[in-house]
C-alpha cells in the first residue's frame, strides 16, 4: 500500500517536473523523491495513530490526565536541550558531508562520546536541582523524576535518529518512525484493555515506542567498533563538532522555549485540564506538519 502510494507520488512530480521543465527528470532527482515520499507516507501515518493515541487518551481518561502527560512531554524538551547540546544538529551536517566510510566512523564514536558525556552531567545536575525545577514548573517531585526519564529517552532518541538522518537512510528511518507510532499504539491498548487509565498509560507507551525506536536504530546505524572511543577519539573533530553544536544548542534553546512555552503558562495561571484541552485541540491542527518538518 505505502509503496503504490509513493509510486503515485513520484509519478505525478515527475509529470508536473516535465511540463514545466521539458526535461525528463535524472536519477539523481527521482531517488531524493523516492526517499522523500517514503518518508512523507511513512510519517503521515505515523502521525495519524499518535494523534489517535493522544484522542483516545484524553477521552478515556479525562483531560486532567492527558494534559499531566503533556505537562511532562513540555518539561522534558525544555530539559534534553542540554543533553543534546546541539549534536543531533552536527551529527546531521558533519555526517552527512563526508563521503568516506572512515571518516563516518570517527565523527559517530566522536559524536557518541561527546553525547554520553554532556548527557551524564545533564541529568546529574537536573537531579540535585530537581526540587528547584519542581518550584519553577509548579509540579511535585514525582512527576519531574518520572520528566527526567522521559527527557533521557527522548533526548536518545533524537540524537539516534540525527545520525540516521546524517548516513541518509531515509528509507530506513521512515519505517523506524511507523514503528515507532505501531509500538505507542499497541502498548496503549494493551494498557487500557487490563485497566489502566491515568497518564502513565500515555507515558510508558511512548518510552516502549522510544526503546523499540532506539534499539532498531543502534543496531542498524551503530557498530560495535563505534564504541570504542577512546580508539577513535580525534579531540579537533570533537573540538569541530562542539564549536558548531553550541550555536545550534542557542537556536535550539528558542525554537524550544517558544514552542512549549504555551502549556507551562496554561498551567501557571489554571490546571491540567486546561493543558489537556489545549493539547489536544493544538495536536489536531499542526500534527502532520510537526511530523513532516
Amino acid at each position: 500500500m505505502i509503496r503504490s502510494i509513493q509510486k503515485k507520488i513520484v509519478i505525478f512530480i515527475e509529470f508536473l517536473y516535465f511540463k514545466i521543465f521539458k526535461n525528463k527528470m535524472s536519477d539523481v532527482m527521482k531517488n531524493f523523491l523516492l526517499n522523500l515520499s517514503f518518508m512523507s507516507v511513512g510519517m503521515s501515518l505515523s502521525a495519524f495513530l499518535i494523534f489517535g493515541v493522544f484522542l483516545i487518551a484524553a477521552r478515556i481518561f479525562g483531560t486532567a490526565e492527558y494534559g499531566k502527560f503533556q505537562i511532562i512531554y513540555t518539561i522534558s524538551q525544555i530539559l534534553i536541550i542540554p543533553m543534546l547540546f546541539g549534536l543531533n544538529t552536527s551529527a546531521v551536517k558533519y555526517l552527512a558531508t563526508k563521503s568516506i566510510k572512515n571518516e563516518k566512523n570517527i565523527i559517530k564514536s566522536n559524536l557518541i562520546l561527546l553525547f554520553i558525556l554532556s548527557t551524564a552531567m545533564s541529568i546529574t545536575l537536573i537531579f540535585l536541582s530537581k526540587n528547584i525545577i519542581s518550584s519553577i514548573f509548579g509540579v511535585d517531585i514525582d512527576l519531574i523524576n518520572k520528566t527526567l526519564i522521559f527527557a533521557l529517552f527522548s533526548a536518545t532518541f533524537f540524537f539516534i535518529k540525527s545520525i540516521i538522518q546524517g548516513l541518509k537512510m531515509m528509507r530506513f528511518l521512515a519505517k523506524i518512525e511507523f514503528l515507532f507510532s505501531i509500538v505507542i499504539s499497541i502498548v496503549f491498548l494493551i494498557l487500557v484493555l487490563f485497566g489502566f487509565s491515568d497518564f502513565k498509560v500515555i507515558y510508558f507507551s511512548f518510552l516502549s515506542g522510544y526503546g523499540v525506536f532506539i534499539l532498531f536504530a543502534i543496531f542498524k546505524s551503530i557498530k560495535i567498533s563505534d564504541l570504542y572511543f577512546f580508539k577513535k577519539i580525534n579531540w579537533k573533530v570533537s573540538k569541530k563538532i562542539i564549536s558548531y553544536a553550541k550555536y545550534a544548542m542557542l537556536g535550539s534553546v528558542s525554537g524550544t522555549l517558544l514552542g512549549n512555552i504555551d502549556k507551562i503558562v496554561i498551567k501557571e495561571f489554571s490546571d491540567f485540564a486546561n493543558v489537556g484541552i489545549y493539547s489536544i485541540y493544538l495536536i489536531a491542527s499542526t500534527m502532520i506538519f510537526a511530523q513532516l518538518a
